[in-house]
């Protein structure tokens, strides 16, 4: 599904990257997407997948923590997204879902005693467009990532 949203190319790319493509096509799952133009606003990105120097590998702890934490376990529709609610992700921290604001839903990730790698948690971030229903889950375009 993320490799035919034109928008959401890059994502499906570190996922494929991160060795977690066969867990995000099979598992019961609701993904936030970084679209294209807020994954290519990130340097580290490159800097994780090229490795921080030519004769280095990347760093697949560090992008997988990235991928997960866009990943929350089980189905959520956008009619559940009008209120408030908080959803647990892969990677141990949490997402903060806000559908009462005059922007749309808009998230904020969160953590509890998860070790990030030194990458940052986000917030005031915008789901860009309709939720997309695939086989397994659900998909949300969003503008940033929700950790740095």
């Amino acid at each position: 599904m993320l490799n035919s949203t034109r928008d959401l190319t890059s994502f499906a790319g570190l996922v494929q990257q991160s060795g977690l493509r066969n867990q995000v096509d099979t598992a019961r799952l609701t993904v936030f997407a970084p679209n294209n133009v807020a994954l290519s606003r990130l340097s580290y990105v490159t800097q994780m997948l090229a490795g921080q120097s030519a004769n280095s590998s990347p760093d697949f702890p560090k992008l997988q923590t990235l991928v997960r934490a866009h990943l929350a376990p089980g189905l959520h529709p956008e009619s559940e997204m009008r209120g408030k609610v908080e959803l647990p992700t892969l990677a141990g921290t949490s997402i903060a879902i806000d559908g009462t604001t005059q922007r749309g839903i808009i998230l904020t990730a969160g953590a509890r005693d998860v070790n990030l790698s030194g990458m940052q948690l986000m917030r005031d971030i915008a789901v860009t467009g309709p939720a997309i229903q695939c086989d397994n889950g659900w998909v949300y375009p969003i503008d940033n990532a929700l950790i740095q």
